[in-house]
C-alpha cells in the first residue's frame, strides 16, 4: 500500500488517478478499482510485517490471500468492461469523479476501520505475535 512508501510514489499514484479520471471524462472506459491489502512473497517475507498484516483483523482489516485478491480484481475487471452499469463506463453518470475508484473498491475494511491502517500497524504486529504464541 502507499502507507508507508515516500512522496514520489504518492505523487505517481495521484497522477496516475487523475489520468484515468480525464480518460473517462473524454469517453474511455476506465477500470480503476482499488484492491486489497495482499499477503504477497514480500509481504510475509518480512516477519514484523506479516505480523502487522495478520495482526491487523484485530482492527477490522482483512488481508487477502494472493488468489482470492487476483480472483476478485478479475471478476471486477470483466464487469468494468462488460456491464453497462458499471462506474467504468463514461455513460454512467458518477455522484463525484472520485466514485470511479470507490464503487466497487475492495479495501478488506480498511475504509471502515476506526484507525488509520498505518497507524496501528506495530500494535497490530504485537497482538498478532502474542496470540500466535500460544
Amino acid at each position: 500500500g502507499a502507507g508507508g512508501a515516500g512522496p514520489n510514489y504518492a505523487l505517481a499514484k495521484q497522477l496516475q488517478r487523475w489520468r484515468a479520471v480525464v480518460a473517462r471524462a473524454e469517453g474511455h472506459v476506465v477500470s480503476a478499482n482499488v484492491g486489497p491489502a495482499s499477503l504477497t512473497h514480500s509481504v510475509l517475507h518480512n516477519r514484523l510485517i506479516a505480523a502487522g498484516m495478520y495482526g491487523a483483523r484485530h482492527f477490522g482489516v482483512e488481508p487477502f490471500e494472493v488468489g482470492t485478491a487476483n480472483a476478485v480484481m478479475t471478476a471486477l475487471l470483466v464487469h468494468d468492461l462488460r456491464s453497462p452499469s458499471s462506474a467504468a463506463q463514461p455513460s454512467v453518470p458518477l455522484a463525484s469523479p472520485v466514485a470511479l475508484f470507490t464503487e466497487n473498491a475492495v479495501h478488506g475494511g480498511a475504509w471502515r476501520a476506526a484507525f488509520k491502517t498505518n497507524s496501528v500497524t506495530e500494535v497490530a504486529a504485537v497482538l498478532y505475535l502474542l496470540t500466535a504464541a500460544r
